[in-house]
């Protein structure tokens, strides 16, 4: 088969395998198998289950490879609050704006065809100041980035065990709320945040019913959606992913008449995965090469 990797003995959980992971070969004697990043649709103790056409046909068995996962980053259980001091700064004029004791309270993720990916991040703060000339930029040495950005690679929303891959656009909005309350002070005290929530939209071109029924029935969704490098950069292309692996359908509106393909476009929420001992207990995976 072309999509799983069957482990002799052992589990693959038990090595900390999860579905909506994104995971590699090294060292395996099928020499095409090795060094690609690929998804985990789904594990057991001894099958890890990825998207059909991922591996080579009928590969030969291996004692000695290595299966590497991509780091993880998860919501934790108990929030860590971070604070961050930002800057504006306007050159032709030598000034900046600075504003600090800030903290995130969204992050917006937007993936549409034949464009990079959009990453939009809102900050709330307790203070700003236009820092003199000569006194800006505060920060004098800042590392800019030198890598390529990132493309959609890779969109898929799985349904009752299917994946559906027919999407044309995918945003994804994390919010935290946040409000800084009025006093008698010159400042607030905090900013303070309110519980995270994620939703976003789909839009995805309709050959049947199956999201239309989805939303009806209020059907449990996985949403794995995969950015990466241009294909031009070599293999294993650096990448960031975005697993939800419990949301449901909030509506389904698509288009009377008209021309060419008719896309739906589709909203939906996520909450926490509760799923099973297969799945990360948490809102949202973001497996990354970083």
């Amino acid at each position: 088969r072309t999509d799983t990797v069957v482990a002799g003995a052992g589990s693959w959980m038990t090595r900390g395998v999860r579905r909506g992971d994104v995971v590699q070969l090294w060292g395996h004697a099928q020499a095409g198998n090795n060094g690609k990043w690929m998804r985990v649709v789904s594990v057991t103790a001894t099958v890890i289950t990825l998207p059909a056409g991922s591996l080579t046909l009928d590969a030969a068995a291996d004692t000695s490879f290595s299966l590497i996962i991509a780091k993880t980053v998860v919501n934790g259980a108990t929030p860590v609050e971070r604070y961050f001091t930002v800057e504006e700064y306007n050159a032709d004029i030598d000034q900046s704006m600075r504003f600090v004791d800030t903290k995130i309270t969204q992050l917006e993720i937007a993936c549409d065809p034949d464009a990079n990916i959009v990453a939009t991040v809102t900050f709330q703060g307790l203070d700003g100041d236009m820092l003199a000339t000569g006194s800006s930029p505060n920060f004098t040495s800042p590392t800019f980035t030198t890598s390529l950005p990132l493309i959609m690679a890779d969109g898929s929303i799985r349904i009752n065990g299917v994946d559906y891959a027919d999407l044309s656009s995918f945003k994804l909005t994390w919010t935290l709320g946040g409000s800084v309350p009025p006093t008698l002070g010159p400042t607030a005290v905090d900013v303070f945040l309110d519980n995270a929530q994620l939703s976003g939209s789909v839009v995805a071109m309709r050959s049947g019913d199956v999201n239309f029924l989805a939303f009806k029935n209020e059907t449990q969704i996985d949403m794995h959606i995969v950015c990466s490098e241009a294909s031009s950069v070599a293999n294993p292309r650096p990448f960031t992913s975005f697993y939800i692996g419990n949301a449901v359908y909030d509506g389904n509106d698509g288009p009377i008449g008209g021309e060419g393909p008719l896309l739906e476009t589709i909203p939906w929420r996520a909450g926490k995965d509760e799923g099973g001992s297969d799945r990360a207990a948490t809102t949202m995976k973001i497996p990354s090469s970083a």
